[in-house]
């Protein structure tokens, strides 16, 4: 029989608070072996967590009442005031529970379950009045949502279906359309030039059968940060994919990549939010992060991703995945430009200043400088994608960033005949995204706590 979720809401401000806890979490009582069971010390931070929750996610809802005596109950007191004030989740259901107090006592008009009752004696948990999301969220079992007084929503207005991943690209050609290609796609809801996909084909490789459930493809109405992080915000908020991906092309530095490598960034810089002081450009050095465990994974995953590419990609485009082809997961570089100057991520890859630098590039042409010396490429999206998946925090949601090199941002900076070079890259991202699918699952069902 699965386990019941079970959330306890109480302060932890005194040492004498982490007695009650103790009590809750012991690993031989029985309440461990009934429930999982999840703490919060603040309400913001408890519903952020139910916000990342999906539509069928149930629990029990107890609140710590805080009897000791210089309380006397205000905590739960204002605890339910909290909770009561928090619209979007008016039926929100609980009871309370302290160490202190007889059992099955009343207080602030709900049931006070002592804490030894629930942890230690054979109690029955079913007796709790249980929450689903999909109820608090006011949806029926067709998803309709029955909200008194709400209007019915057009096709148009619908909400997206629940997936694990969305694919972000900057622009239509050829980031989006090698997604065209090997896809069948449906005109998407929700969000701005978004579409419901799943593959044509189903290629089998090291991980068994590809990816075979439906996801979303969205690319911005223009290429830049802004579009980026419109179209990211709104992917999160609306569609709320386990995984959002930007997929596309960038420019990588020369030395450390070569063209069509996957760059993987563990840290985006933005390089180009700043002041001019005296003359000078002075960056502000913002930067935002890719979840740590994820990143840490993929690391670990990286050659099983490249032999899947091998085996999932188009014969005919087999030579683009030459011998030395590598995945690098590393620092980036975003801003507003297209670059096409020689030197550009030298300079804010090490000191100009320094005597074996200084003759090397004319610097004083580049406004940027010592950002990060781990700085493998750059483009003009990234930041938004992951700095949105920052600002937003959903619980075990996740923003990447898997790019394809295509140029070293000098001035021999090309498309290639026709735009091959581009298409190219465009494709190897492409097929790296769908070959990390599988692996990005297996990082999800790592995760799972709730069952």
């Amino acid at each position: 029989m699965s386990k019941i979720n079970l959330i306890i809401l109480g302060r932890i401000e005194e040492k004498t608070d982490m007695i009650f806890y103790k009590v809750l979490l012991r690993q031989n009582s029985l309440l461990f072996n009934k429930a999982v069971v999840q703490l919060f010390s603040v309400a913001s931070q408890f519903f952020d967590f139910l916000d990342g929750m999906p539509d069928d996610f149930s629990f029990v809802l107890l609140v710590h009442a805080g009897l000791r005596n210089d309380t006397e109950g205000d905590d739960g007191i204002n605890f339910a005031k909290e909770l009561r004030s928090f619209k979007a989740f008016e039926g929100l259901k609980f009871e309370y529970t302290s160490r202190d107090g007889a059992q099955n006592k009343s207080f602030n008009g709900g049931k006070l379950y002592h804490a030894n009752t629930l942890a230690d004696d054979d109690f029955d948990l079913s007796c709790l009045p249980v929450n689903t999301m999909r109820e608090l969220r006011g949806k029926t079992g067709d998803g309709k949502s029955t909200t008194a007084g709400a209007v019915e929503k057009s096709p148009a207005q619908a909400e997206p279906e629940v997936v694990d991943f969305a694919v972000v690209t900057a622009l239509y050609d050829d980031e989006f359309k090698v997604y065209e290609a090997d896809c069948n796609l449906e005109t998407g809801v929700g969000v701005y030039n978004s579409h419901k996909s799943i593959f044509k084909e189903k290629r089998r490789g090291n991980f068994g059968e590809d990816y075979d459930q439906p996801f979303y493809v969205i690319h911005q109405e223009r290429m830049g940060l802004v579009d980026g992080a419109i179209h990211a915000t709104q992917v999160i908020s609306q569609i709320q994919p386990t995984f959002l991906l930007m997929s596309g092309v960038c420019g990588g530095r020369q030395g450390s990549v070569n063209l069509y490598d996957v760059i993987i960034p563990s840290t985006v810089h933005d390089y180009a939010t700043g002041k001019f002081k005296e003359g000078k450009f002075e960056s502000l050095k913002y930067y935002s992060q890719a979840d740590r465990d994820l990143i840490s994974f993929l690391e670990k995953k990286r050659e099983d991703i490249i032999l899947n590419m091998r085996l999932i990609i188009d014969k005919g485009r087999a030579h683009l995945l030459r011998s030395d082809f590598k995945i690098v997961i590393d620092e980036f570089a975003c801003g507003p430009w297209v670059v096409k100057t020689s030197g550009f991520i030298d300079k804010m890859s090490f000191d100009p200043e320094h005597p074996e630098n200084s003759e090397k590039y004319d610097f004083d042409t580049i406004p940027v400088k010592n950002i990060n010396s781990n700085i493998k490429g750059l483009e003009m999206e990234s930041y938004s994608i992951l700095r949105a998946g920052q600002i937003i925090q959903k619980s075990k949601k996740y923003a990447l960033v898997v790019k394809s090199v295509m140029d070293f941002t000098n001035e021999h900076k090309s498309d290639g005949p026709n735009g091959s070079v581009k298409a190219n890259a465009a494709y190897i991202s492409y097929i790296c995204v769908r070959a990390m699918m599988p692996y990005l699952l297996d990082f999800k069902q790592k995760q799972t706590v709730w069952k």
